[in-house]
C-alpha cells in the first residue's frame, strides 16, 4: 500500500480538527428543545451554556449525569493515537481535567497514526503537544501533562494517582498493567486498560466497587400505588362524580382514577375492603367491574371509550401490590446499609433504609404513565404524584442530615436534589464489584480455553474461510505478553523474520496452555489457527488510527457510563451481512463512532447498515458472577462480515469481571 504524502496527510488531520471544532461550536450554539419540560432549565447563565453545549448529551444521561462527568478529573498514561481518540471524546463531553502521563517524543510514525501531532511537531513531548490540540476541543476542559515515563511514575510514585477520579492506561505493559491494576483497585478508583495490537483492540475495566443509580431499565411497571393511595389520591377520587359528568368529561377521566372508582365497587361486591387484584383470577374479575362503567357514545351507543381501553390494557402493570424489590431489599442487608462508608451511595442506601423502617414502603417516583385525560385533571394527578415523591425525597433527605451528623460528615455532603434524584431511581439501585487484572489472569483463563476449545470453525460453505472467535485472540493477547515479558520485545518487531517471531509466539501459546494443566491441552491447541498466530506477529505491535479511533471510542464510553453511575446493557442483535441492530451506551441509549465516522445505530432504527459488526458473549460462572465479552469486527470495507478469518478488518474484544453481590 502506498503511503500518504506529508502534505497530503497534512491536509487530513487538519479538516479533521476542524470537523471537532465544528461540532463543538455547533453544540456550543444549539438551541435546546423545550427545556422547562425535561427540568432542565438553567438559573445562572453558566448552567445556561452547559445545557446548551451538552444539549443532546443531557438527553442521555441527565442533568445529573452530567454534572457527575464535569466533576471528573481523569489521568491518561500514554499518549499515543489511542490515548488521544480516548481522551478526544472525554474533552468533548466536558469532563473536569486532563492529565497526560507520558515521556515520549513525537517520531515520523506518531505523524502517520495520529492526528493530534503535526509534522514540525517531531522531536517535540508528545504529551505537550497532544494536550494543546486536545485543549483547542472544549476551551472548558483544564489540562496538565507530566513528562515522565509510566515505568517512572510505577516504580517511584503511584500515590499520584490517587488525587483522580479515573485513570486510563493506553497500550501499557503487562507488568505496569497490573501494579496499577492492584494499586487503584483497593482505593476504588476505576481504571480502564486499553490496547490496539494490529487489527485487535482490548478494553479491560476494573474497578473494586460500581455502583448505579440509574439503570435505564425500560419498561418498568408504574409506581401508582394503587394498593395504599394516600389521603391527597383518595380525596381527588372522592370528589368525581361519574354520573353527572358529561360523556366528553367522562372519556377524558384518567383511567387511574376509574380504578380507584371501580375499585370500590368491586370490594362492596365481594364485602372486602382489604382485599385487591393482584392475580389473574382477581384482575379479570375487577376488569369486568371495571368496564362496566363504560358510557355509551350518544350518537352510536358505541361503548369505546379510549380512556377504558387504555385502562384494560394497563391493568396488569397497575394493579400491583407495592412490594420492595429483592435486589434493593439484599442491599439493604449489607453491611454498608447499616453502617455507611463516606460515599454518597451507601449514604443513601442507608437513609432509605431508615425511611423503610418508619414509612414500611419505598418512597414514590412521582412519575405517571401517558394516559387519555383532559389537561387539567391529569396536571392535577401529576400534581398529587410529584407532591408525594417531594415529601417522602424530603424525608429521606431528613434521614441522610441524621447520617452525615452521626458519622461526622460535612454536611453538604449530600443535597435535597440528590435525594430527590436517588427516589426517583430507589427501586433500580445496583451494586457490582469487579476483579483486577492479576485474578483475571490467574483464575479466567481457564474458562477462556474452554471457549476455545468449544469453538466452531467450521469454514463458511459461502465462502470457505472461518469466523474466528474473540477467545482465541485474547489467548494470542495474552501469548504476546508473555513473549515481551521475556524478550522485552513485541513479535514482529526489531526487523525479526516473522516465521521465526510465529514459531516463538506458537512456544508462548503452548506455555499458556500448559500452566493450565488441562487434561485436554491438546484439543485447545488445535483449535488455535497458525494463520492467526501468524498474523499477530505481521501487526508488529502497529497502532492503527482507525483502530484506535474504534477502541478510544468505546473506553471512553465505558469510563463515561463509571463516572456517571449508569447501568450498560449493552443489548447487541447481530445480523449476517453488514447489517445489524445494537443498543449500546447509557442503559439503552446512544452511538459509538467507529472507524473514520462508521456508527453503531440504536436498536430502533432497523435494519440500520454499519460496516461493524458488534457483539456480545455472557457466560454465568461460580460465585454469582459474569463473564462479558464485547469484540467488535470491522469496518469491514463493504465485504461480508462471514468473510472474516484470520485476517480480520479489526477484532475488539474486551473482558469484565463483575462478582455482582445481588
Amino acid at each position: 500500500m502506498q503511503a500518504l504524502s506529508p502534505h497530503l496527510m497534512k491536509e487530513i488531520k487538519t479538516v479533521k480538527r476542524e470537523y471537532y471544532r465544528r461540532m463543538a461550536f455547533r453544540k456550543s450554539f444549539m438551541r435546546p428543545y423545550t427545556p422547562e419540560v425535561e427540568g432542565i432549565r438553567p438559573r445562572t447563565v453558566k448552567g445556561a451554556m452547559t445545557t446548551t453545549r451538552y444539549d443532546r448529551q443531557l438527553r442521555l444521561w441527565g442533568d445529573e449525569g452530567q454534572a457527575s462527568i464535569e466533576r471528573a478529573s481523569v489521568c491518561m498514561l500514554g499518549s499515543s493515537a489511542l490515548a488521544t481518540e480516548i481522551l478526544k471524546s472525554l474533552v468533548l463531553a466536558g469532563i473536569k481535567s486532563v492529565h497526560i502521563v507520558d515521556s515520549a517524543l513525537v517520531t515520523n510514525p506518531d505523524v502517520g497514526n495520529n492526528f493530534f501531532v503535526e509534522q514540525y511537531e517531531v522531536g517535540q513531548p508528545r504529551a505537550k503537544v497532544s494536550l494543546r490540540w486536545l485543549k483547542e476541543l472544549n476551551s472548558s476542559v483544564r489540562g496538565e501533562y507530566d513528562l515522565r515515563s509510566v515505568e517512572q511514575l510505577v516504580e517511584d510514585d503511584l500515590e499520584f494517582l490517587h488525587k483522580f477520579t479515573a485513570v486510563i492506561g493506553a497500550n501499557l505493559h503487562e507488568k505496569d498493567a497490573l501494579l496499577i491494576s492492584d494499586f487503584l483497585f483497593e482505593r476504588n478508583i476505576p481504571f480502564v486498560h486499553a490496547r490496539v495490537f494490529g487489527f485487535v483492540g482490548y478494553v479491560r475495566i476494573c474497578v473494586k466497587e460500581h455502583t448505579i443509580i440509574d439503570t435505564h431499565t425500560e419498561n418498568l411497571p408504574p409506581d401508582v400505588r394503587l394498593d395504599r393511595p394516600f389521603q391527597e389520591l383518595r380525596e381527588m377520587v372522592d370528589a368525581i362524580d361519574l354520573d353527572s359528568m358529561t360523556y366528553e368529561e367522562h372519556s377524558h377521566t384518567p383511567y387511574l382514577l376509574l380504578y380507584l372508582k371501580a375499585l370500590e365497587l368491586w370490594r362492596k361486591e365481594l364485602n372486602d375492603e382489604s382485599c385487591f387484584p393482584d392475580d389473574y383470577k382477581k384482575r379479570k374479575h375487577f376488569e369486568t367491574v371495571f368496564m362496566s362503567l363504560r358510557r355509551p357514545q350518544p350518537d352510536t351507543d358505541s361503548l369505546d371509550e379510549e380512556n377504558f381501553v387504555e385502562g384494560r390494557t394497563a391493568l396488569a402493570r397497575s394493579m400491583r401490590i407495592t412490594t420492595v424489590p429483592s435486589d434493593v431489599r439484599e442491599l439493604l442487608e449489607h453491611r454498608k446499609a447499616k453502617e455507611p462508608d463516606g460515599t454518597r451511595f451507601w449514604l443513601l442506601i442507608a437513609a432509605l433504609r431508615r425511611f423503610l423502617i418508619a414509612e414500611g414502603v419505598m418512597p414514590l417516583t412521582g412519575e405517571l404513565p401517558d394516559m387519555v385525560s383532559d389537561s387539567q385533571r391529569y396536571v392535577s394527578l401529576a400534581s398529587i404524584y410529584r407532591k408525594h415523591a417531594r415529601d417522602d425525597a424530603q424525608k429521606v433527605f431528613q434521614h441522610a442530615k441524621e447520617i452525615l451528623k452521626e458519622r461526622g460528615l460535612p454536611s453538604d455532603l449530600i443535597k435535597l436534589s440528590d435525594c430527590e434524584f436517588f427516589c426517583r431511581n430507589s427501586s433500580k439501585v445496583r451494586v457490582q464489584h469487579g476483579t483486577t487484572i492479576a485474578q483475571e489472569i490467574k483464575s479466567q483463563l481457564e474458562d477462556v480455553l474452554a471457549d476455545v476449545r468449544n469453538a466452531d470453525l467450521t469454514p463458511n460453505p459461502a465462502t470457505g474461510v472461518a469466523v474466528i472467535p474473540p477467545a482465541i485472540w485474547y489467548v494470542l493477547l495474552r501469548a504476546v505478553d508473555r513473549f515481551y515479558s521475556e524478550k522485552s520485545r513485541y513479535p514482529g518487531t526489531n526487523g525479526v523474520p516473522c516465521t521465526i517471531d510465529s514459531h516463538d509466539l506458537k512456544a508462548r501459546v503452548v506455555g499458556l496452555v500448559a500452566d493450565c494443566e488441562l487434561m485436554d491441552g491438546s484439543a485447545v491447541l488445535e483449535k488455535i489457527p497458525e494463520g492467526a498466530i501468524d498474523e499477530m506477529c505481521r501487526y508488529g505491535c502497529a497502532e492503527l488510527h482507525v483502530i484506535a479511533s474504534l477502541v478510544g471510542g468505546i473506553a471512553a464510553q465505558e469510563l463515561g457510563e463509571i463516572t456517571v453511575g449508569q447501568g450498560n446493557k449493552g443489548e447487541v442483535t447481530v445480523e449476517q451481512g453488514n447489517k445489524g441492530e445494537t443498543t449500546v451506551g447509557q442503559g439503552n441509549k446512544g452511538e459509538i463512532t467507529i472507524g473514520q465516522g462508521d456508527a453503531v445505530s440504536d436498536s430502533r432504527e432497523k435494519g440500520s447498515k454499519v460496516d461493524s459488526f458488534v457483539g456480545r458473549v455472557k457466560e454465568r460462572h461460580a460465585q454469582r458472577s459474569f463473564f462479558y465479552s464485547w469484540f467488535v469486527v470491522g469496518p469491514s470495507s463493504r465485504r461480508s462480515i462471514s468473510r472474516m478469518s484470520y485476517d480480520p478488518k479489526v477484532q475488539l474484544l474486551r473482558f469484565c469481571n463483575y462478582h455482582l453481590v445481588l
